[in-house]
């Protein structure tokens, strides 16, 4: 289930669906440009994931677990900054549509039952359909079966995810 909050309370659902994953699964913040050839910088704060483990704001690096990992066809490096409780994630990559994903994702491995939590303080772009935001999925296969909450520049929020591996 993907919900948003203006603050941090009260929550409302944006989207909900079943996906069959294992035990453990990657969670972490995922940003794509939308254009191979252009970066994309999207900046989160009040990261938090409940289920253990320590969240990328709480720390001036990546914590211990986390990795920041380009996935498909991005065509531009992305990369990961932290300073003063943000986060901040530059990817590139086609999008996280259709049958393969191309994106920067900055992401630590959750076993069991758990949520994925942050704000997008801000996005910046040069296409309409650059997107971030918090994805739980299967693994860093650019099919995997995924659960992605997203604010887009021209559309911006959205529930999107894919239920099986490469599915549409």
């Amino acid at each position: 289930t993907a919900s948003v909050s203006t603050d941090g309370s009260q929550w409302t659902t944006v989207g909900s669906d079943s996906i069959t994953l294992p035990s453990t699964v990657l969670v972490g913040l995922a940003v794509t440009s939308h254009d191979a050839s252009a970066i994309a910088t999207a900046t989160f704060d009040n990261v938090a994931v409940i289920g253990g483990g320590q969240s990328p704001t709480q720390s001036q690096s990546l914590p211990s677990g986390w990795t920041s990992e380009d996935l498909g066809d991005v065509g531009l490096a992305g990369s990961v900054s932290i300073a003063g409780g943000a986060v901040q994630v530059q990817g590139a990559g086609a999008d996280i549509w259709g049958t393969a994903d191309a994106f920067h994702f900055v992401s630590r491995t959750l076993s069991g039952d758990g949520d994925i939590i942050a704000r997008v303080a801000s996005v910046s772009g040069t296409n309409d359909w650059t997107k971030a935001g918090v994805m739980m999925r299967m693994t860093f296969d650019v099919g995997s079966p995924h659960a992605f909450m997203l604010v887009s520049l021209k559309n911006k929020l959205a529930f999107q995810r894919r239920t099986v591996a490469g599915g549409d």
